[in-house]
This record gives structure tokens, sequence and C-alpha cells, in this order.
């Protein structure tokens, strides 16, 4: 499977997932229950998230990734026939890693969540 991340038509990065890719999508709500036991919850949105293991990043991919994770860009991602436009939310660099015995190859984990 390969994926597309993209800011323009100019700037992209095609990434090729490691086999733990996660399409996960999550949900900000609020539950409880009342003295009587009824189940109450409020559904405040939903959104996409995708964790995203990589392997074989060159090094002008990764200042790409590591540029967009540091301006907090706006990025459409296609997959699966589909398109979402997410944000990188790692807390720290996505792919940080090289490669044994590589100097110029990265390995990391990529984590978007759409807005």
């Amino acid at each position: 499977m390969t994926i597309l991340l993209f800011i323009d038509s100019s700037t992209s990065v095609t990434l090729t997932p490691e086999f733990t890719f996660k399409d996960e999508a999550k949900k900000l709500q609020s539950t409880m229950r009342t003295q009587a036991g009824t189940l109450i919850q409020y559904k405040f949105a939903t959104f996409p998230s995708f964790k995203i293991p990589v392997k074989y990043i060159n090094d002008t991919d990764k200042d790409q990734l590591h540029e967009w994770w540091r301006d907090n860009d706006d990025l459409t991602f296609a997959y699966g026939g589909s398109e979402y436009t997410v944000r990188i939310v790692n807390k720290t660099n996505p792919v940080s890693k090289t490669i044994k015995p590589y100097d110029n190859l990265w390995q990391g984990e990529l984590k978007l969540e759409g807005y």
C-alpha cells in the first residue's frame, strides 16, 4: 500500500507504511449515569486518526515532514480512495531515527489527525 501526503500539487511525500499502520477514528464524548442507572452520552465530535510507521525515508522527505510538523501545516492525506485534511500531531519529530547501516535513510511514526 502506498499513501500520499501533500500540502499542494508541487509539494508531496509518498509513504509506504509498515504493516502496523492504524486507521483509528476518535470520538470526543462525555458519559455519565443518573442515580436511576440511565446511561447518558453526549457526543461532541468525531475525527479521523492515523498512526503510520515508516521506514527508509530519504533525507529530503524527512526534512519536508519535519517542516510540516514544525509549522502545523494543513495537509491532505490520500489513502484508500479517500482524502482527509490532517495535521501531524506528534509531540516530537516524527521521523528521527536512522536505519543501520545507512546514514541517509530514516524511520519513525507519523501520527495524523483530522479536524
